[in-house]
Formats: structure tokens, sequence, C-alpha cells
């Protein structure tokens, strides 16, 4: 998937590759230990409210949604859908580093994303 003549970022591929699987398994759950019940996509917090305040975060996310939009096609998600998606990687991703605290990569740790 690339943007004519670049590759996307990672957050925007990232985004795709949750919105894909949800699309294809809305129910599918991570199996947490018991008595814990299985974990979606759903369970996962967004501070929506609080994230549709920030300008900085809007800013980002209109941009990131061309790109995205770009990629697939503006009719493929729902720009509302998109945001929330976006959200929930906000709150729930870690970055994750090297040794020496460079960062290599975006870490969501869930089998059902």
């Amino acid at each position: 998937m690339k943007v004519n003549p670049r590759e996307p970022p990672a957050l925007v591929r990232l985004l795709l590759r949750v919105l894909a699987r949800h699309q294809a398994a809305p129910q599918q759950a991570e199996p947490l230990p018991a008595p814990l019940p299985p974990r979606s996509l759903s369970h996962l917090k967004t501070h929506l409210e609080e994230l549709a305040r920030d300008e900085q975060r809007i800013a980002a996310f209109q941009t990131f949604l061309r790109v995205l939009q770009d990629c697939v096609g503006a009719e493929l998600y729902e720009p509302s859908l998109v945001f929330e998606v976006f959200c929930k990687v906000l709150v729930n991703a870690v970055e994750i580093t090297d040794p020496m605290g460079d960062a290599i990569g975006t870490g969501w740790f869930s089998n059902s994303l």
C-alpha cells in the first residue's frame, strides 16, 4: 500500500490494519486469563471527548485521514469510525524503544487487533 510515490506513515498503516481486521471480524476478541472476559476493540478506551477538544490532535487526525483516504478511497471507512480508532490507538498504544531509548515502533499488544 503506497501513496505515490511515498509510503504512508506508520500510524496510517496501523489504523488501516486495525480498521481492516475490525471490518473483517467485528466481534473478534482476545482471550484473557480467567476470570476475565475476552477483550475486543469495543472494550478499549477512547477518551473521545477529551481528544476531540485538542486542536493539535484534530489537525493531526485530519492529516492522517486524508492520507488514509488516498490509500484506500474516501468511502471505505466512515471518518467517525476512523477517528474512534485513531483515539483508541493514541490512548492504548505504547512506544517501542531500543536499548538506547530510541523509538523504533508502536506496539499494541492485542491478538484481536
